[in-house]
């Protein structure tokens, strides 16, 4: 398995500057970026997966269930779909059979 590259929400507060590009890398369309959430799940910004698929599966923390995501990269929507089937299919062979 390959590490998964995180593209991380860019914030662009009042304090921000050109640090983090300049130092660190961070790219961004914003002139300011003042926080780099690098691994966050957060409603205002969720780092999403840059190079490849992955999933999680963690408990449900209101039903008795457990809950499978899965992210996938791809070029349009047929493709990305057609990956998503597969890799829930391939989950569902690895855990229910």
């Amino acid at each position: 398995m390959y590490p998964l590259l995180l593209n991380a929400p860019i914030k662009d507060y009042i304090w921000g500057g050109n640090r983090l590009r300049d130092e660190n890398g961070f790219e961004s369309e914003k002139n300011k970026i003042a926080e780099a959430w690098v691994l966050s799940c957060h409603k205002d910004g969720e780092s999403v997966v840059s190079n490849g698929d992955s999933f999680v599966i963690r408990p449900s923390e209101t039903e008795p269930k457990i809950k499978i995501y899965t992210s996938v990269t791809e070029s349009n929507m047929e493709k990305s779909c057609q990956k998503t089937n597969i890799l829930k299919e391939k989950i569902m062979n690895a855990f229910f059979n």
